[in-house]
């Protein structure tokens, strides 16, 4: 070749089929990150059905981990925003609009007009929300406690601390997207 040529880049078949039985075959290798991905779409589907049942946390009254964890994020940040719920959850407006209405209607939480801006809505906790969401916190540390335990018997600790270290990267990695996506679609703007 002269120096004045430019190396050909091999068509994408030609790299295809160069692969040896030295290194790992490109199938192999899409198969192996076909699983991986597969197991994550599981335990995501596997989660979001268990956070969407009701469940009693111990108050007789059957509330979805959704609205538990809302209660007690308004609880812990009272004056919150519907927005700023969205935001924080990854959550289009109308999708926390529909929690706020079951809140309410179940007396959990309630809408106050912004003394500053009256157009502007804070959200707070009742009485009766607040005493849930001690008690859903409770609930949560023994049932996090218990799935612990049961990790261990299979994994070790440091393996469930690199298991929160990845869910943490993924959803950092995964946030800015479903939030551009979110917004596009309560916008109705297409991407």
């Amino acid at each position: 070749m002269s120096e004045n040529q430019e190396p050909k880049e091999a068509p994408q078949d030609t790299i295809l089929e160069n692969t040896t039985s030295d290194n790992i075959s490109f199938t192999n290798i899409l198969d192996h990150l076909f699983q991986k991905s597969d197991l994550v779409y599981k335990f995501v589907m596997v989660y979001k059905d268990y956070l969407s049942s009701p469940h009693d946390y111990g108050t007789g009254e059957p509330i979805t981990s959704m609205e538990a964890h809302v209660t007690s994020y308004i609880d812990e940040n009272p004056g919150v925003s519907p927005s700023e719920l969205a935001t924080y959850w990854s959550r289009t407006n109308g999708f926390i609009s529909q929690i706020l209405k079951k809140l309410e209607a179940k007396d959990m939480v309630e809408r106050v007009r912004s003394p500053e801006n009256g157009k502007h809505v804070l959200l707070y906790t009742t009485e009766k929300g607040k005493q849930f969401s001690y008690v859903h916190k409770k609930y949560d540390a023994l049932n996090v406690s218990i799935f612990m335990q049961r990790l261990l018997e299979t994994c070790t600790t440091e393996e469930i601390d690199a298991f929160y270290k990845v869910v943490n990267a993924y959803c950092e990695v995964l946030y800015p997207v479903s939030y551009t996506h979110l917004r596009a679609h309560e916008t109705g703007r297409n991407l």
